[in-house]
């Protein structure tokens, strides 16, 4: 505003005034003895050209000083070209004698192409919008033009205005138009953020280079060319430039395709992308020897006599910080905090259950558990299976039931006197303890201490998404304190609480265990005994031979037959011709490695020679089975999947076999979970293995 108010100073008041006081004093001056002009000459817009009456007079020039000049008009003031103009009923223009120049309200324009303002002409100087100072809630706006339509006007350096079509502010620097947001590589990757002092990291670009690594962000797809060649798509990704974690900056790129990369036959080949001295490439090698940092993984390529098989091995950072809560969330679900260790499920006074403090992790959230003790305050939730898919609530317990066990039947069953059973306890993220009832009772506690904790499938809702297993405590019926109380928390198994009963320890010798009062009970009696009963242990002094002239039989009517030895124990090692174990129809146990000395020889079942679609099919007993339908058939799941189990078919037919990839069609506890995501085909002479796992799927 300064600039403008000189520049009016300068040039055009002088102008106006010489105007002004010209016809000022014009009409003030007598035309005595007036000269008589040449017609044209008008001077008067009253004097006809050549008129005697009218003449030419030196006006007497009036100093106005220092006083002000101001005009009151709703009217357009022209000088030199320039236009004021005042829009609207009255707009004051006042001059001081400062040169300064206030305008009530309206428009300055110009019918010149440009309009210059400047401050201080020749020097510095600040042309203000506004009073400035502190400011207040109703500034001033500076508002530029606004162009409607697509493309950018022509500009010079320093230009501006607003482009609604793209709803950009556009700069016009360094010859050309951008956004006046835009910064260039160069200067916004050495942005400073916040520090202390004069740290040695301080940049976007050591952020960058401290916090992410090189790896796969999109693209990379490997693909069999025909031929045992394999095509490389292109992709982009992060990668340093030097094998240093901090020193080597991390840069984005793209790499460009590859095609007819050989594959030798019976070879294995590892594909990658490397930094090659700033043109990435995608290379091919015949070790997987990745720094991580100038090089990184896509997939692995296995040939297999001409047949190349292609796994995806993907080094992938992008968002890698919600992939590593996903794998944890998924992998370690409600995982206890180990260094403060707490959690321990235990028991006090009459069936009352107690519980130390700590916390559990599921996802990046931690949860804090406080202590509990039911004597005291707090209580705990029951759960027992309704008879119809979900589950019966029991609220607010302070002690654990003694009397009853779940049967699935949808009302509780009563325990046999003088049997056992066992109760699950859970906790979940909002520090509530509950229990599951146990689905059977047993003759001795070590039995229900052998019960295999609930599936996830067969506990309630709120205990399938946040449920975490604390611990199991095994009673005898009508028992006021427990037998034993475990805590599974850790899987440690750690035991709070003694067996008391005899009866119930497994594994102890008698002089150990300090037995005393039937050392002796069957002294005296001959040594080839040839039936007995009530004979509960026999622990002879040096070897027990048991020989027999025909079939020998050891049985139980009920309970469990141990037979052991502190060495080696040797079952038909001599004269033996077969050696069964187990029945049929009975899951059989094996504790430790087994090692087969001779033929492993698995039993082929009954053949399957349905086709079509086989949804929860049935096998036979055995674990390698035939396909012999004539016709294609598809397996959509398999029934009877037991944690372990494994199952082989063979395709004997001329048809094709397809596995197909969880599918709906059979209940979820037996669908197949193929390693591809999709379904398999077996073509004739193929075969294909089966292991049932935790999650009741099949996987291949």
């Amino acid at each position: 505003m300064s600039n403008f108010k000189y520049n009016f100073k300068k040039y055009y008041l002088p102008k106006f005034f010489t105007v002004f006081i010209f016809i000022f004093s014009l009409s003030l001056s007598q035309v005595a003895n007036a000269t008589v002009y040449a017609p044209g000459d008008t001077l008067e817009p009253d004097c006809a050209p050549g008129s005697p009456s009218c003449g030419v007079s030196t006006p007497a020039v009036t100093n106005i000083g220092n006083t002000d000049l101001t005009l009151t008009a709703a009217r357009t003031l022209t000088l030199g070209g320039y236009t004021i103009t005042f829009e609207g009923a009255s707009f004051d223009v006042a001059i001081d004698d400062a040169g300064n120049l206030s305008v009530g309200g309206g428009t300055i324009s110009t019918p010149s192409s440009g309009l210059v303002l400047s401050a201080n002409a020749g020097a510095s100087g600040t042309i203000q919008i506004g009073t400035g100072g502190a400011g207040s809630s109703t500034p001033d706006l500076l508002t530029l033009d606004v162009k409607s339509d697509a493309g950018d006007p022509s500009g010079t350096n320093g230009s501006m205005y607003y482009n609604a079509n793209t709803n950009k502010l556009r700069c016009y620097e360094n010859g050309a138009w951008g956004d006046c947001i835009f910064q260039s590589t160069a200067s916004a990757q050495n942005l400073t953020l916040a520090r202390i002092g004069n740290s040695t990291f301080s940049t976007l670009q050591h952020m960058q280079n401290v916090f992410h690594s090189a790896g796969w962000t999109s693209g990379g797809t490997i693909t069999d060319a025909g031929g045992e060649t394999i095509d490389v798509s292109a992709g982009t990704g992060l990668i340093r430039t030097s094998n240093n974690a901090i020193s080597g900056q991390v840069n984005y790129f793209d790499w460009a395709a590859v095609s007819g990369v050989a594959i030798p036959t019976d070879a294995i080949r590892y594909v990658g992308v490397e930094y090659n001295s700033g043109s990435p490439q995608v290379t091919v090698r015949t070790s997987a020897n990745w720094n991580l940092k100038t090089d990184f993984p896509i997939g692995v390529v296995v040939n297999e006599g001409g047949v190349l098989n292609i796994y995806s091995d993907l080094q992938a950072v992008g968002d890698h910080a919600a992939n590593m809560i996903q794998r944890e969330y998924e992998t370690m679900p409600l995982s206890p905090d180990i260094r403060e260790g707490g959690l321990v499920l235990g028991e006090t006074g009459t069936r009352n259950i107690t519980l130390t403090a700590g916390a559990v992790w599921d996802r990046l959230n931690r949860y804090t558990v406080p202590a509990l003790n039911t004597s005291i305050t707090g209580n705990f939730d029951a759960y027992y299976m309704d008879g119809s898919g979900g589950f019966t609530k029991v609220s607010n317990l302070t002690q654990w039931p003694n009397t009853q066990y779940d049967d699935s039947s949808g009302t509780l069953a009563t325990i046999t006197d003088g049997n056992y059973a066992t109760l699950w306890f859970y906790i979940d993220t909002n520090a509530r303890v509950s229990m599951v009832y146990g689905m059977d009772e047993y003759t001795t506690s070590s039995l229900a201490d052998a019960e295999m904790a609930p599936d996830v499938s067969m506990l309630p809702n709120r205990l399938k998404v946040f449920g975490k297993l604390l611990g199991k405590i095994v009673f005898q019926k009508s028992a006021s304190t427990a037998t034993e109380v475990t805590s599974l928390i850790s899987m440690s198994g750690s035991s709070s609480t003694s067996v008391t009963n005899h009866a119930n320890l497994t594994g102890l010798d008698y002089a150990s265990s300090g037995h005393t009062g039937f050392a002796n009970a069957i002294a005296g009696v001959n040594n080839n005994i040839t039936s007995a009963t009530g004979i509960t242990s026999i622990t002879p002094s040096s070897g027990l031979t048991i020989t027999g002239g025909g079939a020998s039989v050891w049985s139980t009517s009920s309970g469990a037959l141990t037979v052991d030895s502190a060495a080696a124990l040797n079952l038909g090692t001599t004269n033996a011709t077969s050696l069964s174990v187990g029945k049929a129809g009975v899951e059989t146990t094996i504790n430790g490695g087994i090692k087969i000395v001779g033929n492993y020889v698995t039993p082929r079942g009954t053949p399957i020679t349905t086709t079509g679609t086989l949804n929860n099919l049935v096998l036979s007993d055995g674990s390698y089975f035939h396909y012999e339908g004539v016709g294609t058939a598809t397996i959509t799941g398999i029934a009877g999947g037991a944690d372990g189990r494994e199952v082989h078919i063979f395709n004997d037919s001329a048809s094709n076999l397809v596995i197909s990839n969880l599918n709906g069609s059979s209940l979820a506890a037996n669908q197949i979970e193929t390693p591809t995501g999709s379904d398999i085909t077996l073509t004739p002479n193929l075969m294909v293995g089966f292991i049932y796992d935790t999650q009741q799927m099949f996987g291949i």
